[in-house]
């Protein structure tokens, strides 16, 4: 039986800049009909829909944008975000800080089967990756990159998430070092 892969592909980008000027959150919120977020920091969310994307704005000029899903995107939502905030001048500290991917090994996988070949039966993967799955609290195995925040989500489904990358071909390099372990442990 003849299985195919779904590459990762991104859907989500997480980045943050910075206005250099002080931001009024009240008028933005009354401005734009949105809403402060309630937490620790004081932040107005800001949402637009073409591209999708929700803004964290803070009162000191710092911005965090996620749900974006490419570089050009990224672009367009800084402009129509200057527009509906009334913002001019350039921005300064752009930072990717995280790329989410997700894709499909082409059929269902033995979770536990996986589990075993990372942490015990494959010795250059256990030195690389530790791998945790405990199916009463959550139905996924996940793995972990030892030293970096890579890691990867794997559901019995076969469909997969990757976090904790901020450039593409880190991405495919972790993709293909788990593909590994993952494509032995295949459901047909």
């Amino acid at each position: 039986m003849s299985f195919s892969i779904m590459l990762p592909t991104v859907v989500n980008i997480s980045c943050s800049f910075q206005f250099n000027c002080e931001l009024d959150l009240e008028k933005i919120i009354e401005d734009n009909k949105c809403k402060m977020v309630k937490s620790k920091f004081k932040a107005v969310n800001l949402k637009i829909d073409n591209p999708k994307a929700s803004f964290n704005i803070f009162k000191n000029g710092k911005i965090i944008l996620c749900g974006i899903r490419n570089q050009y995107d990224i672009m367009k939502s800084i402009e129509i975000l200057k527009k509906k905030i009334n913002v001019e001048g350039t921005t300064s500290n752009f930072k990717i800080n995280n790329k989410v991917y997700s894709g499909w090994f082409g059929s269902k996988v033995n979770l536990v089967e996986i589990l075993n070949e990372m942490n015990k039966n494959n010795k250059y993967l256990s030195k690389k990756y530790f791998a945790s799955y405990e199916m009463e609290l959550f139905p996924a195995l996940i793995i972990h990159k030892l030293n970096s925040k890579q890691r990867a989500t794997i559901f019995r489904s076969g469909k997969y998430i990757i976090t904790g990358n901020k450039l593409t071909n880190e991405c495919l390099d972790f993709f293909n070092e788990i593909k590994q372990a993952v494509v032995k442990f295949r459901i047909k």
